[in-house]
C-alpha cells in the first residue's frame, strides 16, 4: 500500500502513530486501514496468549494490566526499534 511507519509511540491507554503516505490517500482512509490492520493484530495476539496462558482466558483483563497479570511475555526487545512497513 505504500505506507511507511516512521514512529511510534505506546502507552498504557493508547498508542500513537507517525505514519507517511502517498498523498492519494486520505487521512481518514489512512485512518480506516490502519484501525482494520490493529483489529487483526489484536486478534491473533489474545488467541496466541489464551492459548499460552489457557488459565486466564476467563479473566477480564485491559492491555494496561496484561503485563501485571501474565509474566514472562517480553523478550526485552523494544517494539519501538523495530521498523515495519505497512
Amino acid at each position: 500500500m505504500g505506507f511507511i511507519l516512521n514512529t511510534q509511540e505506546v502507552v498504557p491507554d493508547y498508542v500513537h502513530l507517525f505514519i507517511t503516505a502517498h498523498p492519494e490517500f486520505a487521512p481518514t482512509t489512512i485512518v480506516k486501514i490502519v484501525q482494520g490492520i490493529i483489529k487483526i493484530v489484536q486478534g491473533i495476539t489474545a488467541k496466541k496468549l489464551f492459548e499460552q496462558y489457557p488459565d486466564h482466558a476467563d479473566e477480564s483483563v485491559s492491555l494496561s494490566t496484561l503485563p501485571d497479570k501474565i509474566t514472562g511475555l517480553s523478550d526485552g526487545t523494544d517494539a519501538g526499534d523495530m521498523p515495519m512497513s505497512l
